[in-house]
């Protein structure tokens, strides 16, 4: 996954961000890309995988869409080091991450920013529904992009409302 979003915020002086391990339901936790069928069936595709471990991927998206949407280039994944600069940490928890080929993919994310030197976290919820085009994975693959995109804006017009004040 790449990510995607529209438009890209700015502020006066660089952030410095960390997009801290992300976490998925055990259920999409594999190497298959697991779509849903009838029912409340879900099916894994034994030839239809992803590139690499899907959390994994998740948060390296996010922290680049970030860096974009932010216009930082000091958003990396957990353990980085800021050298003791003022850092913002983010965590997703991915609750649902459906996939219905040829019609829908939903991610339905929690998320919790903390900002350098507060002890109260901001804490959100996006849920984003994106249409399927084609009945293809890549077009799955390519709404979840897009459902993504939607994380990574909510989660960086908060740090922005949170900056400005």
């Amino acid at each position: 996954m790449r990510g995607a979003f529209a438009g890209r915020l700015r502020t006066a002086a660089p952030l410095y961000v960390v997009v801290n391990p992300v976490t998925i339901p055990s259920l999409v936790d594999r190497p298959q890309i697991v779509v849903s069928v009838a029912g409340n069936q879900v099916w894994p595709e034994e030839f239809q995988r992803w590139a690499e471990p899907l959390k994994d991927n998740i948060q390296r998206t996010i922290a680049g869409d970030l860096a974009v949407l932010l216009g930082s280039e000091h958003v990396s994944v957990y353990g980085a080091d800021s050298s003791g600069l003022p850092t913002w940490r983010v965590r997703v928890d991915i609750m649902q991450f459906d996939s219905v080929l040829g019609d829908m993919a939903t991610i339905d994310a929690l998320w919790t920013i903390w900002p350098p030197g507060q002890a109260t976290p901001i804490i959100g919820r996006t849920l984003a529904h994106e249409p399927v085009r084609e009945h293809a994975y890549d077009a799955l693959v390519a709404a979840h992009d897009r459902a993504l995109g939607s994380v990574s804006r909510d989660v960086a017009a908060a740090i922005l409302r949170s900056v400005s004040k």
